[in-house]
């Protein structure tokens, strides 16, 4: 097979061949690719080998330049290495432990969710101090998937599940082209559907392969039903003894009636991905005993956005305008419209017109196009399509002579289409040093004659640019090719613009990112919030309002930042002063749930247990000796305390621990986010590796926004500015005055007691005479108590 043919742009590119691939080196994940850097449509640079799964070197360190001499005791290391990363069981034994698992009593099953393994007794001691779930049915063993906690890295191999709904039409539309076998390459989900509904229905004779680099599944499935299998470089984690498995299930019936479904990350690279379905075609071309050539049918389940690169690794795919979803995806779910819509669809060699989308979902027949697209999708006579790629109405520019987004407009200075907010004169691709775009940066011929310095300087166009809003930075200097800064620069001052892009884009975000969270710390510092201010119900969040209040405004100094930071997070009360009403209002009415600790709330966290938490804040125990988990380690108080890079400490607020589960949750998080992480749902135990996990937590932008959104509520909650505080005031007065009614009441019948006096009389109602001692006694009390008078009338 020849390797990937070359496009004329800038950039790193893989080098693809059946030859390279067998002298490539190993990393834990397989075979490794062939890299080069490309300037210009042709190779400028060392070739190199990094891993296939992995975009990030923390993931995967393997790199390797293709004519470095590597010695015998580097090549022993990195086979050890590789060795010590495989998986503790091979496929086999994990099928003993199954079957031994499936004869346990329902109440002896148990499942650690920590180590994502099923734990047959004599593995309990070792998972004592783990969250271990039991009473593990047959049922849920049937569907894995929700069992195991999804892999939620998203530059390796990141997991999205599809839905039921989804999961239903591929099944549906299998079975109704005539498809009784199923290879599924990372779409664990559909297999266990597929699995599921053979045993449901005794008409239903589709089986079905999982090929998956997720390991985990070899627990559940057998050799006939799983492989372990990478998808970037066609590597078979079991060998020669899985690859027959693949082989023969592809070759079963002399080919006929297999489909592939697959559903790669979405962050890898097209080209490897559709040179091992390649591959993967080769071993079913196999299968013919008369030599004919036979094509393994394809469902290729991509973002829209990917089509142009699907399409040139196989012209013959057409795309669906089915709008798959995802489980455990935020964004991308079903019914929503507008730009909101999930972008997923599925490219294939099918005929499109074969393939029948749901008329109950909005779908519709194209007489004119010969396929099935969304409602939205009109049909343009100019292009003589349906031209919808992301399921809203697209109109068509003449200018442009093409269907274009509804909101793009046409711009006369750029010559084509473009949102209404874009740079003018900024091309999508070009030189930002001459502006030529038939050359990038990177290849500039000025760069080259100037060379490029070793020692970073002082930029005067970083003075110049100084105290300006992220956004301000971005409209002057990234897209703008054509900067009057830049070209009133010469000499050594021009030189300092030629930086790496990536390099210049890490820097302005990481830099807005530090504007964003020093103006919303200041703002909870100096933003009071008192009575005599409205809160809007429709502004879900106030700190956005307040950034773009203050995006203009100047940084803090360097000498306060930290000072700013530790606001956030700081155990003692603000300056701020409660009216004694609010204190006692919010006293008397909030809700107190059952128990306080973080391990027994709910997941996620119910909106009346909410309020209450909010206003009581992160309770820390008293506990001076914390119990050792299965390493001899305990919890330990140091944890508590966040160490700045200038040596400043940090008091981490958010970090309460659980005396029922031993393990730390994070307060913000638990409270407001839904996400399946340790220190969210289920707590982090892992004491060895908490300070790296409780780094990258209170680093990332779920933790940041949920803390934000935790301290504008706790604001609201102490100044009465809630959405529901005047009913809740209407109940706290309620609540006082049945208290008052109460208590004249037992002071009435503690009289009565105290004297012998009978209770009762000839009648029971107020209306009438003599209805006894303790009915005249409250009419008595009536005429001077307005209380009591209220509650008679």
């Amino acid at each position: 097979m020849e390797a990937a043919e070359e496009e004329l742009s800038d950039g790193i590119q893989v080098l693809l061949s059946t030859e390279g691939r067998d002298v490539a080196p190993h990393c834990p994940h397989g075979p490794t690719l062939l890299f080069v850097k490309v300037s210009r449509g042709k190779e400028d640079g060392r070739k190199f080998y990094a891993c296939s799964a992995c975009r990030d070197r923390k993931d995967c360190r393997f790199f390797q330049w293709e004519d470095e001499t590597i010695s015998q005791a580097r090549l022993l290391a990195r086979e050890e290495y590789n060795q010590s990363r495989k998986p503790s069981l091979t496929h086999e034994q994990y099928m003993l432990r199954f079957q031994e698992y499936i004869r346990l009593p329902l109440a002896k099953r148990k499942f650690c969710r920590d180590c994502q393994q099923l734990l047959l007794q004599e593995d309990w001691d070792n998972h004592s101090g783990h969250h271990v779930i039991g009473d593990v049915s047959v049922s849920r063993l049937k569907r894995p998937s929700q069992l195991l906690h999804p892999l939620e890295n998203k530059k390796t191999n990141a997991q999205y599940l599809f839905t039921d709904r989804s999961c239903k039409f591929l099944l549906e539309t299998i079975r109704s082209l005539g498809f009784t076998r199923v290879i599924c390459i990372g779409t664990p989900r559909l297999h266990e559907w597929i699995r599921l509904q053979t045993h449901e229905e005794s008409g239903l004779k589709v089986k079905s392969l999982l090929l998956d680099i997720d390991f985990r599944y070899s627990q559940f499935y057998s050799e006939e039903e799983f492989c372990h299998y990478n998808m970037f470089n066609h590597h078979f984690f079991g060998g020669e003894a899985s690859q027959s498995k693949c082989k023969k299930f592809l070759q079963e019936d002399n080919g006929d009636g297999v489909i592939m479904v697959t559903d790669p990350p979405f962050g890898g690279l097209v080209e490897p991905l559709a040179f091992s379905f390649k591959m993967l075609r080769e071993m079913h071309n196999g299968a013919s005993a008369t030599g004919s050539f036979k094509k393994l049918p394809i469902f290729w389940i991509f973002p829209y956005f990917f089509e142009s690169r699907i399409v040139q690794c196989f012209p013959e795919f057409t795309m669906l305008d089915y709008q798959v979803d995802y489980d455990n995806h935020s964004l991308y779910k079903h019914g929503k419209t507008g730009r909101k819509q999930s972008p997923v669809r599925i490219f294939t060699d099918i005929p499109p017109e074969s393939i029948v989308l749901p008329g109950s979902e909005g779908y519709r027949f194209c007489s004119l196009c010969k396929r099935f697209v969304s409602s939205a999708n009109k049909h343009c006579d100019v292009c003589n399509s349906c031209t919808s790629k992301d399921g809203r109405g697209w109109k068509h520019c003449y200018l442009c002579k093409k269907c274009v987004k509804p909101s793009w407009i046409h711009c006369n200075s750029c010559r084509r289409c473009a949102l209404p907010t874009h740079s003018c004169g900024s091309a999508e691709s070009g030189c930002f040093v001459c502006g030529e775009n038939d050359h990038k940066r990177s290849s500039c011929p000025r760069q080259r004659e100037t060379g490029t310095p070793k020692k970073k300087k002082s930029c005067p166009l970083e003075e110049a640019c100084k105290g300006r809003s992220f956004s301000g930075l971005h409209g002057h200097w990234t897209p703008n090719r054509e900067v009057p800064l830049i070209s009133s620069l010469s000499g050594s001052d021009n030189i300092h613009t030629y930086r790496s892009a990536k390099r210049t884009k890490n820097t302005a975000f990481e830099k807005c990112k530090e504007e964003l969270r020093d103006s919303m710390q200041k703002y909870l510092k100096t933003g009071k919030i008192t009575a005599s201010e409205e809160v809007p119900e429709d502004e879900p969040e106030i700190a956005e309002s307040v950034l773009t209040e203050r995006e203009e405004d100047s940084q803090p100094s360097t000498s306060n930042q930290f000072e700013q930071r530790n606001i956030l997070f700081s155990t003692e009360e603000e300056d701020t002063e409660e009216p004694q009403e609010l204190v006692s209002f919010h006293a008397e009415c909030s809700y107190q749930p059952l128990t306080y600790d973080p391990a027994e709330w709910t997941f996620p966290v119910e909106d009346k247990d909410r309020g209450y938490f909010i206003q009581k804040g992160p309770i820390r125990e008293d506990i001076l000796t914390f119990p050792l988990d299965s390493t001899k380690r305990p919890f330990s108080t140091f944890h508590y305390t966040r160490i700045l890079s200038n040596k400043e400490t940090q008091d981490r607020r958010w970090l309460v621990y659980s005396r029922h589960k031993d393990c730390v949750f994070c307060f913000a998080c638990r409270l407001f986010s839904s996400t399946r992480e340790a220190l969210v749902s289920d707590g982090c135990s892992d004491w060895k590796n908490l300070s790296n996990r409780l780094h990258l937590h209170e680093n990332s932008s779920d933790h940041l926004q949920n803390i934000i959104t935790w301290m504008e509520a706790r604001k609201r909650f102490r100044c009465g500015k809630t959405m529901d505080a005047s009913v809740q005031k209407q109940i706290l007065l309620e609540k006082q005055r049945w208290r008052e009614i109460l208590e004249r009441l037992l002071a009435t019948v503690q009289f009565l007691a105290s004297h012998n006096l009978p209770f009762r009389g000839h009648r029971d109602t107020l209306e009438e005479e003599k209805s006894g001692n303790f009915i005249d006694l409250m009419k008595h009390s009536a005429k001077f108590d307005p209380v009591l008078c209220e509650h008679l009338q």
